[in-house]
């Protein structure tokens, strides 16, 4: 039977309002949240998630609530677009950042990547996120497992070509290591470091190294040197402003003259105020009270000790910094002959001491359990998955 015009043109109209029906149907999908952005569009989101980790790592010691907001919304988009690679970069980040403040938070995040890498295909982040774990367990004067998890990110830097992973990871090996007095060691894995780090034109790790190895020279003059050479390896790479300030610190330390001495520990003040650095802050306006105690300029070391030292330790509640502090200005006093006035800061250092020690014994102890309580829950998910 012959269609008629009338026909085709009731059939045309039936085509082109189905066609319009699904391109608005397709227009829907596109702006409906967490649905799938085409090919072009997600270039630009793992763009703003490499830029949003790079601004959380950069912040992290400057401004910490600024570095978790942009950690947080660098998750939030990879969640979104449903990427594991970024994904796991973010929460990488995540713990990172945490770890400033928050380490037993960090903990649960770093697992949460550390498990993605076994579920999925993307392997390469494994070593840094042993390296962070690792951190933790230090941290938690866990050195057994934190040696172990270094191991982890060492084989897995080798494995998947990650020569960061395995140079920043022989360093921290180190600094267990010198941490229980095994200097020979110490001195061995930092040389490992060292060379990882030149064979890979790694300057950062390279700096990070010889800053670490000139403890160990005999030389003065060599000393200064290598952590001279460490400071200028240093400023050629980002983020590396908390490591310089340490070293500029060390530099000050060795210096024959007090004048050369303060010109260091000024300079080092200079970057950690410019960073927010606290501790290198403290340290060096420590240490430089002690050089114009030397200089018989007592009031100049007041100043360091009273004006500008114990405000910063207050400030972020360090009462570890604040015993020293406290028993560094009764020094002072003695200078003074105020005898009576140094055993009363004497004794705010021991009541700070003991503060700290319960801090530090109620953060471990936090610490542990947040670890602990991760395994724990690992476990009972493997024994859910096997049955």
């Amino acid at each position: 039977m012959p269609m008629t015009w009338k026909r085709i043109k009731k059939n045309v109209l039936y085509i082109s309002l189905l066609l319009i029906l699904l391109l608005c149907m397709q227009s829907c999908r596109q702006v409906e949240p967490g649905v799938m952005p085409t090919s072009p569009d997600l270039s630009q989101y793992y763009d703003s998630i490499t830029r949003l980790d790079s601004l959380a790592v950069v912040y992290m010691n400057i401004d910490t609530v600024k570095s978790r907001e942009y950690a947080t919304r660098a998750v939030s988009i990879a969640n979104r677009i449903r990427s594991d690679e970024y994904l796991i970069r973010a929460l990488n980040d995540k713990g990172l950042v945490l770890f400033v403040n928050h380490a037993d938070s960090a903990a649960i995040f770093l697992n949460r990547a550390l498990m993605l890498t076994d579920a999925t295909a993307f392997k390469e982040a494994r070593g840094n996120i042993f390296y962070n774990i690792a951190q933790l367990h230090f941290e938690a004067n866990d050195y057994k497992n934190a040696i172990i998890l270094l191991d982890s990110s060492i084989k897995s830097g080798f494995r998947y070509g990650q020569p960061v992973a395995i140079a920043v990871s022989l360093n921290s090996l180190a600094n267990i290591y010198q941490a229980t007095e095994d200097s020979a060691m110490a001195k061995k894995i930092y040389d490992s470091s060292m060379l990882i780090a030149a064979k890979y034109s790694l300057p950062k790790e390279m700096g990070v190294a010889l800053g670490n190895l000139a403890q160990f020279s005999n030389n003065t003059e060599k000393s200064r040197s290598m952590l001279k050479r460490a400071i200028q390896l240093l400023k050629t790479d980002k983020g590396t402003e908390e490591e310089r300030a340490k070293f500029l610190v060390n530099l000050g330390l060795l210096q024959e003259t007090p004048d050369s001495a303060i010109s260091y520990y000024r300079e080092a003040i200079e970057l950690a105020e410019k960073c927010r650095i606290h501790i290198a802050m403290i340290g060096a306006y420590n240490n430089l009270a002690y050089v114009y105690l030397g200089k018989h300029d007592l009031k100049t070391a007041t100043e360091c000790i009273l004006d500008r030292a114990i405000p910063e330790a207050k400030k972020i509640n360090n009462y570890d910094w604040l015993s020293t502090l406290y028993d560094s200005y009764a020094d002072i006093l003695i200078a003074k002959n105020a005898f009576d006035e140094a055993v009363v800061w004497l004794r705010k250092s021991t009541v700070s001491r003991a503060v700290s020690d319960k801090m530090i014994a109620k953060k471990q102890l936090r610490l542990i359990n947040a670890i602990l309580e991760l395994k724990n829950k690992n476990l009972i998910i493997a024994e859910s998955e096997q049955q």
